[in-house]
């Protein structure tokens, strides 16, 4: 019972029988009845079960899409394909499973590293245990550092003070007082409550647990949350594209087989046709698709790894690279989140500055204690000794300053220290002290420095309590600013975020003058005008809103529903991510397109997000939007060569099949040149990048694909067409071979072409595994028609010099015309793009 003593407030009785307990607390028998009563304090998590992680990786529209090529391939006797299709499905399956299970495994590690436990009283007895068995009615013990782990009426206190930033987004700290009844409030909160999730910052408290779970302030924000649903932006492009290609299949059977019954009337081969048609249908599904996406996703996830970053979403990695604005806090991020001394003005000023301080303070809880102790350390020989402190009333968030009674060479005085402004208006301090203090605090201001004031007055006699010398006249002893730096790598990281077109913005809780210190110093604004607080978001209304939002990059003194407020504006305009940790920062957090944090966040927080920076660094954040771009540009690669070559096969082979007496390629044909072009896609995970090709937000935008995809492939069927020309009199099996042969090569060639939007030299060389794949698959397409084999299971039929010698004249003929026509619409394109800024 030590910690009930000596502690101000009221009468507890009445407290106590409300919730059915008493002053030794509970009994351990009844802990138990009430755990199964009320469960264990924990809320709802969005935590997935390994079912969970491996269900959904069969979510996929693409995954149907290839079970059902799967089906096609069987149904026509093709079990070599069918096998080779669906060995890309369980891969895909299977690392989509095995990188999501260790990024969920990460996370539940680090969370369980964080846990903590709470001090209790049982019968009589103070214990620590765990938060989870905490059960209302329990009596808490809180003490310096602790967090609360469930929402409390506190009964007694002792200068208790608490952050509840994590909880209502205000940086100004609470002073807690005990009350007798719920109706008293201060400044419209309850003054005798402490929430879940808040922490102690000095000062003590005993209270009575009043709820715990789902219950708690912090359990409802979480169960909106987690009742919550989102969507990526590249969930819903694939859905989008998945949707194209299946429309896509089901008019190419359409049209393929009804012209051809229309036109070759009593000739038609009912189930030639419709074996071929399907065949054709399934051609055009890109099955490596997931394959590819998996294998660029895997390898991103684990080039973010390196640099700390863990992926829960694998998508999450491609939704980086769509983003176009970023929204993020100042401190840690962008700075040390370490303050140091900058300047001082007055005499022994550190000396003085310490001796304000809370003893608790110097174990790392304060970061100006922490910041005055380390200058004291290195300068301990210039500074005065420190004082003895006998008595401290903590940081008053009302009065703004915090004052201790110490005694230094015999004698007694009193120190308080805090805001300029309010230190300079304590009792005794003359106008020309007063006009100093506030002229330096103001020179300081100017450079973004957060200034700490001290005033000292001498006390006589021995007494013990600070209370006891209200009143007594004060002089200025001086003050102390104190910066937190810029990080090193933040500069480097604005930079590299503006040439690839990402929008920075800064969210902060600090005032307009640091904030727009910080923002000046890495490039972000100008001017103390371009830096736009709470205050100025709450008095616009909706079109000055918008607009502030768009245009503006530094935002002040914001609160975690004005943070709400900015990203549902932006993520309306731009696809948009967000750093936060805090547990109001879950709304924000779920409303961005990707959802960042760090371990150090509230559970809530890392449940919601989609990445967690074990190193929190903006330099990581935009080097992981880097990563993401690459992933997103090979995976455009893949598809624009894709449905490229696809689509220039389909309207070759639709159109043909009308004046063609035979069937221009066989189904078995036509499975096999899917086989062997797919091939080396695989390797386009691991191409190399370009950063210009990065220089603007990577989108998958569908209609653009489509478009520049119908484009080449009007130019792949033009030689099609050729080759039918050339060839149509020769026996089937010649035209049916030149062409397997000329659709391949063309298609890998493409590879290398729409690797850049300008000629095909000028993007570098491509990665070492596209070379190989490439090669062998131009070996195997040109080796398998001129084997018994090849010509006895795909009926092709050996080509002679003179032949092949057309084949190859044409397939250069297409790279050239290919590269005229690419790099003319993508000029089209931009010079339209241009045209509407």
């Amino acid at each position: 019972m030590s910690a009930l003593k000596n502690l101000s407030g009221v009468p507890m009785h009445d407290v106590f029988r409300t919730f059915e307990t008493s002053e030794r607390g509970l009994p351990e028998d009844e802990v138990k009845k009430r755990l199964m009563q009320y469960g264990e304090n924990s809320v709802g998590s969005l935590e997935h079960s390994t079912w969970d992680l491996f269900v959904r990786q069969l979510r996929s529209p693409f995954i149907y899409l290839l079970l059902f090529a799967t089906a096609v391939s069987i149904f026509l006797g093709e079990a070599a394909d069918a096998m080779f299709i669906l060995l890309f499905v369980v891969i895909n399956i299977v690392l989509g499973f095995i990188q999501e299970y260790r990024s969920e495994s990460a996370v539940r590690m680090l969370k369980s590293y964080l846990s903590h436990t709470t001090t209790v009283l049982r019968d009589g007895i103070e214990k620590d245990i765990e938060t989870r068995r905490i059960v209302p009615g329990d009596i808490v013990v809180l003490t310096p550092g602790d967090v609360l782990g469930a929402d409390v009426r506190l009964v007694k206190v002792e200068s208790l003070i608490m952050d509840e930033s994590t909880l209502t987004g205000e940086s100004v700290h609470v002073s807690k007082i005990a009350r007798s009844n719920d109706t008293d409030r201060t400044e419209g909160t309850y003054a005798d409550i402490g929430y879940s999730g808040t922490a102690v910052l000095s000062g003590k408290g005993v209270g009575v647990v009043v709820a715990t779970g789902t219950s708690t302030a912090f359990g409802k924000i979480s169960s909106l949350t987690v009742s919550s649903t989102h969507q990526s932006i590249f969930e819903n492009n694939m859905a989008r594209f998945s949707g194209f290609i299946l429309k896509l299949v089901i008019g190419s059977l359409f049209f393929v087989f009804s012209f051809n019954m229309i036109i070759k009337g009593d000739s038609f081969d009912f189930i030639r046709y419709t074996l071929f048609s399907i065949a054709l249908a399934v051609s055009v599904i890109p099955e490596a698709l997931p394959l590819v996406m998996t294998f660029s996703f895997s390898r991103g996830a684990q080039r973010l790894a390196k640099r700390k970053v863990v992926v829960k979403r694998l998508s999450a990695i491609e939704d980086l690279g769509s983003l176009e604005v970023l929204c993020t806090d100042k401190t840690g991020t962008l700075t040390e989140n370490k303050l140091t001394v900058t300047e001082m003005y007055g005499d022994a000023i550190i000396s003085w500055a310490c001796a304000a301080s809370y003893p608790g303070s110097r174990q790392g809880r304060e970061p100006f204690d922490d910041a005055l102790e380390t200058y004291h350390t290195g300068h301990g020989k210039q500074l005065e000794p420190y004082m003895k402190i006998i008595d401290h009333l903590p940081f008053n968030p009302i009065t703004r300053m915090s004052t201790s009674l110490v005694e230094t060479e015999g004698k007694r005085y009193c120190v308080s220290r805090g805001a300029a402004d309010y230190i300079a208006d304590l009792p005794g301090i003359s106008q020309p002290e007063k006009k100093k203090l506030l002229d330096w605090e103001h020179d300081q201001s100017l450079h973004g420095t957060r200034v700490l004031a001290v005033a000292v007055t001498r006390v006589h006699g021995k007494a013990t309590r600070v209370i006891e010398y209200e009143g007594l006249k004060y002089s200025v002893a001086g003050a102390v600013s104190f910066e937190d730096p810029i990080k090193a790598t933040t500069i480097d990281a604005v930079r590299l975020a503006r040439q690839m077109g990402v929008a920075i913005k800064i969210l902060t809780g600090d005032s307009r003058d640091v904030a727009m210190s910080v923002g000046k110093k890495i490039g972000l604004v100008a001017h103390a005008d371009d830096v736009v607080s709470g205050q100025d978001l709450d008095s616009a209304d909706h079109h000055t809103l918008v607009m502030l939002i768009k245009k503006s990059t530094v935002f002040a003194r914001v609160n975690p529903e004005q943070k709400f407020k900015i990203i549902s504006v932006l993520k309306e305009y731009y696809d948009t991510g967000f750093l936060g940790e805090g547990i109001n920062d879950a709304p924000p957090l779920k409303a961005a397109h990707v959802a960042l944090t760090v371990p150090s966040a509230s559970d809530i927080s890392k449940d919601v997000a989609d990445i967690v920076l074990l190193d929190k660094d903006l330099k990581v954040i935009v080097e992981g939007i880097r990563i993401g771009r690459e992933i997103v540009a090979n995976t455009r690669k893949y598809i624009i060569t894709t449905l490229a070559s696809n689509f220039g096969n389909y309207f070759a082979v639709a159109v043909s099949t009308l004046f063609i007496p035979y069937l221009p390629m066989l189904p078995v044909q036509i499975l096999l040149l899917n086989l062997l072009s797919d091939f080396p896609m695989i390797a386009i995970a691991t191409d190399t990048v370009p950063i210009r090709s990065i220089a603007r937000p990577q989108h998958f935008d569908l209609k653009e694909i489509v478009s520049v995809s119908t484009v080449l492939g009007i130019v792949s069927s033009f030689y099609d067409f050729l080759i039918f020309a050339l060839f149509f009199h020769a026996q089937p099996a010649i035209l049916q071979t030149a062409w397997f042969i000329e659709s391949n090569l063309t298609e890998l060639l493409l590879i290398y072409s729409v690797r850049t939007r300008r000629w095909i030299f000028s993007s570098g060389l491509p990665s070492r595994p596209i070379i190989i794949m490439s090669v062998c698959a131009i070996i195997m397409t040109i080796a398998v028609p001129l084997v018994g084999v090849g010509r006895d299971i795909f009926q092709f039929a050996a080509l002679d010099a003179e032949t092949l010698a057309h084949v190859a004249l044409i397939v250069l003929m297409y790279l050239v015309s290919t590269e005229i026509v690419k790099v003319g619409y993508f000029r089209l394109l931009m010079r339209d793009e241009h045209s509407h800024r």
